[in-house]
């Protein structure tokens, strides 16, 4: 295996180091203190299967050689603020997954990933891939999807999620939103700032102070269904009536910037 220096880049305060094509950089802007490398490469990969997988992607049989984000973590004496994981990925898409969860799902990342031929592989779909194990009572959310990882960030999640949580503040009636959208959406639809942007701004897409929000969830229901050609299922994760939340957390959003 072919594991790059140790080396500095972008500034005095981050490092990075690059093996298996993923990158990690490791910086204290946001998060205290620098923290140590998570150092992944030294992990034992272990073969295994995720019904939590096959379920989200109506696959069957799949599986991984996969090591332990739990095992990496336990490595590494986090300092300052650091809570969370930012995966920025080679198609635009960007997630993040907190300490807390991956400690309580025992969240792995998939290495390589052998699909049966008798379904269809999605561009996307590439290892690293966040992988939730058999025996995990992870939630069904798109966050755990998140795959094609690039490059990983240490966070704090209250840093990142500065900007979203001060509409919260602003508008109580968009709590519910808000939380879905951070669960689901932000990945691919950046919102002042945050996120992915492999989907394009919704507010950009949608005018919510005339009618937006019904274009928007009927662009949802159009477009993210079980059909869908490119395996973007979202709307396994999101009911009609948490769609319609995020409707209104977008418009107060939108009312905000306006």
């Amino acid at each position: 295996m072919s594991i790059s220096k140790f080396t500095k880049c972008l500034g005095e305060n981050i490092k990075t180091v690059c093996f298996w094509g993923l990158a990690v950089f490791i910086f204290s802007t946001q998060a205290g203190q620098a923290a140590e490398m998570l150092d992944i490469r030294n992990l034992k990969s272990r073969e295994m299967a995720s019904a939590y997988f096959d379920r989200a992607m109506g696959y069957q049989n799949s599986r991984f050689a996969a090591v332990s984000l739990v095992e990496a973590l336990d490595r590494v004496p986090f300092e300052g603020g650091a809570d969370a994981l930012i995966l920025r990925c080679r198609d635009d898409y960007e997630g993040i997954i907190s300490f807390d969860d991956i400690r309580r799902y025992d969240i792995r990342l998939a290495t390589d990933i052998r699909i049966d031929p008798q379904f269809k592989r999605p561009s996307w779909l590439q290892a690293w891939l966040l992988l939730i194990p058999d025996d995990s009572s992870a939630p069904s959310m798109e966050r755990f999807m998140t795959a094609n990882i690039e490059k990983i960030y240490l966070a704090s999640s209250v840093d990142y999620y500065a900007p979203l949580d001060k509409v919260v503040m602003n508008h109580p009636e968009a709590v519910s939103g808000s939380r879905v959208y951070k669960q689901n959406c932000l990945f691919c639809h950046r919102l002042k700032g945050i996120g992915g942007n492999k989907g394009g701004s919704l507010l950009a897409k949608f005018d919510f102070g005339q009618g937006g929000r019904d274009a928007m969830e009927s662009a949802f229901l159009n477009f993210h269904h079980k059909m869908n050609e490119d395996k973007q299922n979202v709307e396994q994760f999101v009911s009609h009536s948490a769609l319609k939340e995020i409707g209104l957390f977008l418009s107060l959003v939108f009312s905000e910037d306006h």
